[in-house]
C-alpha cells in the first residue's frame, strides 16, 4: 500500500481511484473487513472466502468498498472518519493503531479568536482625581521629610525627571505656593487628627523649651509625652512675651488649658529647662560636668592637653602614619583611629580620651624611638620661620607624650567624667523616669564622694547636694520606693525612711494630684492608698505573692522587662487599685522631653518610616552593658532599652577639631554652671522644698507629716552596700568607639598628602 509514501494513516485505508489521477479516494479497511465478515442479506452470499477464486474475491472486495463508501484521500479526512467529527461518530470498527495514527494526522484544534483590542501603557494613561490628590499630598510630605525648598517641583529638570516616569506628572506636582500653603495645611490637619487620637482621654506630660530662630527671634516649642513617646504640639513666637515669673506662669497655665481643651486630655506634669517647672534631668548632669571642670583646674588642663594630642596626630597625616606603624609592630593588624569628640554627644568626650589612653603604649614608644622622624615628617619641606614653628610644635607635643604625670592625670579624669557622661547620655531620651534619674544622680554622687582629691570631693559633693536640693525630693523618693525592684533597698541606714514616713509621702502626693481638675479624689480613696502603701511595704495582703517571689529569688516574665507600670497594672482590680492608678501616673512622668524643632508633619513621617522599616531601630548599645556597676546602682540597665528615638536636631554637630574649640565648649559649660550657681545662695544648708498645697476634703482626715528635705549623704551615703561603690574597669573597644572609628576613617579619606603640616580650620563643621 501507499502507507510508507503517503503516511502511516494509509495503512488503515484502501486506496480507490478518484475522478482524476491527482486525486484519490480512501475506504476504511476496518469497515470493509466487517462488511466482508458480515455481508448484507441481500447479497445472498453462500460460499466461504476460501472457496472463492481470486477474481471472485476481488469482485467481492470491490463490492464491499462500494457498500462502505469512501472519503477524500487526504490525512485530515481519513482521520476524521476514524476519530469522528461534528454530526458523525467515530468509526466503530477502527483499531487502536488506526486511532493513534489518526491523532497524529489530525489537524490542530482551532483556537478561539478574541476580538482585537488596544492596550494603553501606564506611562500613557491619565491620572484620576484621587491619584492627583494623593500625588500632590505625597509631594508635600516629601518636601518636608527631605528638608528641601517648597519650590522643589518648580525646577525644570525635576519636571523632566517625573515626566520620564509618566507623561503629565509634572502638571500635577505642586508649586511652591501650594506646597507651603493649602497642601501643608492639609497634611497638618492629618497630623492633628492622629494627635487627638493618641492623646484623647489620656494623662500626658508637656514640656516647654526655647531657642533662637534664624531671624534671632525667640521661639518656644511645646511637646507632649504619652507612653514615653514625645510629639511636637505647638511652636510659639515668644519674642514679645514677658519673661518675668508671674507672666511666664500665666503663659504656662494658658498652654496647659489650651492643650487639654484641644486634645481632650489631662496634663499631669509640666517641664521646662529653667524657671516655671521641674528641671530637666540631662541639663543637671551637663551642669555637673561643668562643675567638675570648674572645681578642678587640673582636670581641665589634662583634658585640653589630651585633646591637643588627638588633634595634632589627626592633623598631620605623615605623623599619623608613624604612630599607626607602631600599632602594627605591637601586633594590631588594623590600627585604631584617633577619635574626636562630638560636642553634643557626651559619651564621645569620654570615649575619645579613653581611646587615647588605650593607645598610650604605641604613642609613647613612637615618641621615644622616632622623635626625629616625627619632627621631620611634620616639618616636611618647610623653610625658615615656618620650619622653626613646626619643629617647636612637634617637640611640644612629644614632650606632653613623654610626661608620665599627664597619663596619670588622664586616667583620673577618665574615671571622673565617665559616670557623668554616661548619666547625661542615658537621660537624653523620652522615657527617663524619675526613679531612673535619681539613681543616675546618686551614682554620680557616690563617685565624687570618694574622690581622692579632698578639695574636688568637697566642692563636687557640695554642688551635687545643691542641685539635689532643687529637686522635688518627695516626688523622686516616692517614685523610687514605688519601683517594686527597689523599694527601700537603695537607701542607707541613715535615711531612717520607715514605713510610716513613706505612707505619709504617698498621702501627700495623692493630695497634690487631687488639685487637678476633675480628679475625683475622695477621703475613702485616700484611706485605700494609705492601707495599700502599708501592705506594699510590708509585703502582705495582695502583695504577699510578690514578697514571696522576691524572697525566694524566683524569676517571672515581668522581671525581664522590669517595668514598674506593667507591675502596677496587675493590681488595678485589687484592693490596691487606687495606689496602682497613682503609681502609674507617677511613673508616666519623665524628666526629659525631646523637643522636636521641626514641623509636626516631619515627626509623623519619621514615625511612619520607623514602622515601615525604612528607618531601622537602633540596637541597644553594648558599650553600656556595665553601666549598672559603673553608676553604682543595681538595676540601672533598663535605661538603655529604648534609645532608638534620637532627636534628629542633635545630629550633624561639630566635632572638636582644635584645643581652642574644646576650650570654647568648656567655657560654655562652666558659664552655665556659674549661672546656675548664681541663682542659689552660697550657703551649705539645704533649701527647703516647695510648700505642699492644702487640700480641702469633705471629711476631716489626718494631716500627714510634712516632708523634710534630706541630703544625698544621709539618704545614700551611710551604710550603703559595698557592691554599690564598685566601679568596673573600662573596656578596650566599645560599640561607640567602633562608630567613631568609622567616622574617623571616612574623615581620613579626605587627607591630602603634603610636605608639611595639614592645618584644619577651627570653624570647620563635620556632620554625620
Amino acid at each position: 500500500m501507499a502507507g510508507s509514501k503517503k503516511g502511516p494513516i494509509w495503512d488503515h485505508f484502501h486506496e480507490v481511484e478518484g475522478t482524476n489521477t491527482k486525486h484519490s479516494r480512501a475506504s476504511c479497511r476496518a469497515c470493509v473487513k466487517n462488511t466482508l465478515k458480515h455481508p448484507p442479506a441481500e447479497w445472498h452470499e453462500t460460499q466461504l472466502p476460501a472457496d472463492l477464486s481470486p477474481e471472485a474475491r476481488k469482485a467481492r472486495l470491490e463490492r464491499a468498498i462500494e457498500h462502505v463508501g469512501t472519503v477524500n484521500g487526504v490525512a485530515p479526512s481519513m482521520a476524521a472518519h476514524i476519530l469522528g467529527y461534528t454530526g458523525h461518530p467515530p468509526c466503530p470498527h477502527a483499531t487502536d493503531g488506526a486511532k493513534t495514527d489518526s491523532k497524529d494526522a489530525a489537524p490542530p484544534a482551532k483556537k478561539p479568536r478574541n476580538g482585537s483590542f488596544f492596550v494603553i501603557s501606564a506611562k500613557d494613561s491619565e491620572y484620576g482625581p484621587a491619584e492627583e490628590a494623593a500625588i500632590r499630598k505625597q509631594a508635600c510630605r516629601a518636601i518636608v521629610s527631605s528638608g528641601a525648598a517648597f519650590a522643589l517641583f518648580e525646577d525644570t529638570e525635576v519636571k523632566k525627571l517625573f515626566d520620564m516616569v509618566r507623561v503629565g506628572t509634572s502638571d500635577i506636582l505642586p508649586s511652591g505656593k501650594a506646597a507651603s500653603g493649602s497642601l501643608l495645611n492639609e497634611c497638618a490637619r492629618d497630623v492633628e487628627e492622629d494627635l487627638q487620637r493618641v492623646f484623647g482621654g489620656r494623662e500626658i506630660g508637656i514640656a516647654d523649651d526655647g531657642w533662637k530662630g534664624q531671624k534671632n527671634n525667640s521661639v518656644n516649642g511645646v511637646s507632649g509625652n504619652v507612653d514615653f513617646k514625645s510629639y511636637p504640639l505647638e511652636l510659639i513666637d515668644a519674642t514679645a512675651l514677658a519673661k518675668d515669673g508671674p507672666a511666664q506662669c500665666k503663659q504656662f497655665a494658658e498652654i496647659i488649658d489650651a492643650i487639654e481643651k484641644k486634645y481632650n486630655c489631662r496634663v499631669v506634669y509640666f517641664i521646662t529647662d529653667a524657671d516655671g517647672g521641674a528641671l530637666k534631668g540631662p541639663h543637671q548632669f551637663q551642669l555637673i560636668l561643668g562643675d567638675y571642670f570648674k572645681a578642678w583646674d587640673y582636670a581641665q588642663e589634662i583634658a585640653e592637653r589630651a585633646t591637643a594630642i588627638i588633634i595634632w596626630i589627626r592633623n598631620h597625616s605623615k605623623v599619623r602614619v608613624l604612630f599607626d606603624e607602631a600599632q602594627k609592630d605591637l601586633g594590631r593588624t588594623v590600627p585604631l583611629a584617633y577619635l574626636m569628640a562630638c560636642i553634643t554627644r557626651w559619651t564621645t568626650h569620654f570615649t575619645a580620651l579613653a581611646r587615647l589612653f588605650l593607645l598610650k603604649e604605641p604613642i609613647m614608644k613612637t615618641v621615644a624611638w622616632k622623635q626625629k622622624d616625627i619632627v621631620s615628617a611634620q616639618v616636611g619641606a618647610a623653610k625658615s620661620t615656618e620650619k622653626l614653628r613646626l619643629e617647636n610644635d612637634a617637640n611640644h607635643h612629644c614632650a606632653i607624650v613623654n610626661d608620665q604625670q599627664f597619663w596619670s592625670g588622664l586616667e583620673q579624669v577618665l574615671g571622673d567624667i565617665e559616670v557623668v557622661c554616661y548619666a547625661t547620655n542615658l537621660a537624653q531620651k523620652d522615657s527617663t523616669r524619675a526613679d531612673q534619674a535619681l539613681l543616675g544622680l546618686v551614682g554620680v554622687y557616690l563617685r565624687f564622694s570618694e574622690h581622692p582629691e579632698a578639695t574636688v570631693k568637697a566642692e563636687m559633693v557640695k554642688r551635687i547636694e545643691k542641685r539635689w536640693s532643687t529637686y522635688d525630693q518627695s516626688f523622686f523618693l516616692l517614685v523610687l520606693v514605688l519601683n517594686p525592684w527597689e523599694q527601700l533597698s537603695c537607701f542607707s541606714d541613715g535615711a531612717n525612711l520607715d514605713h510610716f514616713k513613706v505612707v505619709d509621702l504617698a498621702v501627700q502626693m495623692y493630695r497634690r494630684l487631687a488639685l487637678r481638675p476633675n480628679s475625683n479624689a475622695t477621703p475613702e480613696a485616700e484611706r485605700m492608698i494609705s492601707r495599700a502603701m502599708g501592705d506594699y511595704l510590708a509585703g502582705i495582703g495582695c502583695f504577699q505573692s510578690w514578697n514571696d517571689h522576691i524572697r525566694d529569688g524566683d524569676s517571672f516574665t515581668v522581671d525581664e522587662e522590669r517595668c514598674p507600670i506593667t507591675f502596677w497594672k496587675a493590681y488595678l482590680k485589687t484592693d490596691a487599685r487606687e495606689l496602682a492608678c497613682m503609681s502609674m501616673t507617677l511613673f508616666s512622668v519623665v524628666i526629659i522631653e525631646k523637643m522636636e524643632k521641626t514641623l509636626k508633619v516631619h515627626a509623623q513621617i519619621r514615625t511612619e518610616h520607623r514602622k515601615d522599616g525604612v528607618i531601622k531601630d537602633r540596637k541597644v548599645r553594648q558599650n553600656h552593658k556595665d553601666v549598672p556597676k559603673l553608676l553604682a546602682i543595681p538595676r540601672y540597665g533598663n535605661l538603655l532599652q529604648d534609645q532608638d528615638d534620637e532627636d534628629p536636631t542633635e545630629r550633624g554637630r561639630a566635632l572638636i577639631r582644635s584645643p581652642e574649640g574644646w576650650r570654647v565648649e568648656m567655657a560654655k559649660w562652666i558659664s552655665a554652671a556659674r549661672e546656675a550657681a548664681a541663682e542659689d545662695s552660697e550657703e551649705d544648708t539645704i533649701v527647703a522644698g516647695p510648700e505642699e498645697p492644702e487640700v480641702v476634703t469633705p471629711e476631716r482626715l489626718r494631716r500627714p507629716r510634712k516632708w523634710q528635705p534630706m541630703t544625698l549623704e544621709r539618704l545614700f551615703g551611710k551604710g550603703v552596700k559595698l557592691s554599690l561603690r564598685t566601679r568596673v574597669s573600662r573596656r578596650a573597644q566599645e560599640e561607640e568607639e567602633i562608630y567613631m572609628q568609622v567616622m574617623a576613617e571616612l574623615d581620613a579619606e579626605d587627607d591630602t598628602p603634603d610636605d608639611g603640616a595639614i592645618e584644619i580650620d577651627d570653624d570647620e563643621v563635620w556632620g554625620h
